[in-house]
């Protein structure tokens, strides 16, 4: 709110605040650089954030009653979904496979936990099974290579799953907790294309995380952390 109107005085809010807030807080970055402005959600729970500071003032008779009542977005209302340009996706996954081709012919760094090779194996095996089965962010993330069934064609998505994954960048431990969007056990098709891959890419492996470290450890703490990396090539390629 501050970045927006300034500091000022309780009794003397801009005049249209309630109608304008929305719409000015639509023109704020989501994080400092990004070109991504922030949500209907986020600029709901500022202004909810706002109206219950609002409230507890004048509960404790700092101030008699609201000063203002922001219009807010509806819970309903977010934000457009990605259109892709024609041939988009194919320049993802080329650019995929040329940064780890070219990271398979750099010599590792024995103090890294990971090689680049290891870190875009990873980018791509992600990449493929969000674009060619459909697995959101949170699935690909929390995707053991147990629940991949190469032989029936199927991937298992857990109901509920909460592991140890191992180390983090700081070498802290911590834990995958997952849990679907239904509550349930869930199962999807595997597309032939997919599956060659999978069967190329995992040969022998039969358990462990699907993104993984070198030593066994869950590649991301997060699954925006796996966001932002889908960002980044997104980005890159236009």
């Amino acid at each position: 709110y501050l970045s927006i109107y300034g500091d000022h005085f309780i009794d003397e809010f801009p005049a249209n605040v309630e109608k304008e807030f929305k719409l000015k807080m639509a023109m704020i970055p989501a994080r400092p650089g990004s070109s991504k402005m922030l949500s209907p959600r986020s600029i709901r729970k500022h202004g909810i954030a706002l109206h219950q500071f609002f409230n507890h003032l004048a509960d404790h008779g700092w101030i008699s009653g609201r000063p203002v009542k922001f219009k807010l977005p509806s819970l309903s209302e977010s934000p457009a979904p990605r259109k892709w340009k024609e041939g988009s996706q194919d320049k993802v996954t080329g650019r995929i496979v040329k940064l780890l081709q070219e990271a398979k012919n750099k010599p590792g760094k024995k103090s890294r936990r990971m090689s680049e090779a290891e870190i875009y194996a990873n980018h791509l095996r992600a990449w493929m099974v969000n674009q060619h089965i459909g697995l959101r962010l949170a699935e690909v993330w929390s995707l053991r290579i147990e629940n991949l069934d190469l032989e029936d064609g199927n991937v298992i998505i857990p109901g509920y799953l909460e592991m140890d994954a191992g180390l983090d960048n700081a070498n802290q431990p911590f834990k995958i907790v997952f849990r679907s969007k239904s509550g349930r056990t869930e199962s999807s098709a595997i597309p032939e294309a997919c599956l060659e891959f999978l069967k190329q890419d995992l040969g022998e492996k039969k358990e462990g995380w699907f993104l993984s470290r070198s030593d066994g450890s869950a590649a991301y703490r997060t699954p925006q952390a796996l966001g932002k990396v889908f960002e980044r090539h997104q980005k890159a390629v236009g």
